[in-house]
């Protein structure tokens, strides 16, 4: 006897569709990946505002992350006596709710709530504007993109996780 019984066949069928199932239900829901790369992009962006802020140690550098509709920008300024430019900026588009926490004030990022960091010559947080609110960089600033923290700490440190 050559060939496959028929039960062979039956399960064979049966794992091929469990599989494509759970594939096509992660290829064609991105969702669950819009958190990580908006969270990646802003982690990006803080760790290019602190090089550059250490590298120029008489440039103000400044991170501003903002969302108008659903298109979130982080973008790095450096300025150099009256002289400014963009040395960074990324644009990601998603739905994703990202909140931040600075100097006891918690908000969630919208057109009219931006989110800006200034770091000094050595790569520390200086001053944080969330919003309306002003604060020193003292405590760090806390970003929860969906469920994924991510913290910028006083001293510019940028890490995935939560500011201890």
């Amino acid at each position: 006897m050559k060939g496959f019984t028929v039960i062979e066949l039956v399960v064979t069928l049966v794992l091929i569709s469990i599989v494509s199932v759970t594939a096509y239900s992660r290829w064609f829901d991105t969702s669950s990946f819009d958190a990580t790369t908006l969270r990646s992009g802003v982690l990006s962006a803080a760790r290019v505002a602190q090089r550059i802020a250490l590298s120029h140690a008489t440039a103000v550098v400044t991170l501003t992350v903002s969302r108008s509709g659903d298109q979130y920008t982080a973008s790095v300024t450096e300025t150099i006596g009256s002289v400014s430019q963009t040395a960074f900026s990324a644009s990601i588009v998603t739905d994703t709710a990202v909140t931040a926490s600075a100097g006891g004030s918690t908000q969630t990022l919208s057109s009219s709530v931006p989110l800006q960091l200034t770091f000094d010559s050595l790569g520390n947080v200086t001053a944080v504007v969330l919003g309306a609110v002003t604060t020193t960089g003292s405590q760090g600033v806390q970003l929860v993109t969906g469920s994924l923290p991510l913290c910028v700490s006083p001293v510019g440190y940028a890490h995935e996780g939560n500011c201890v």
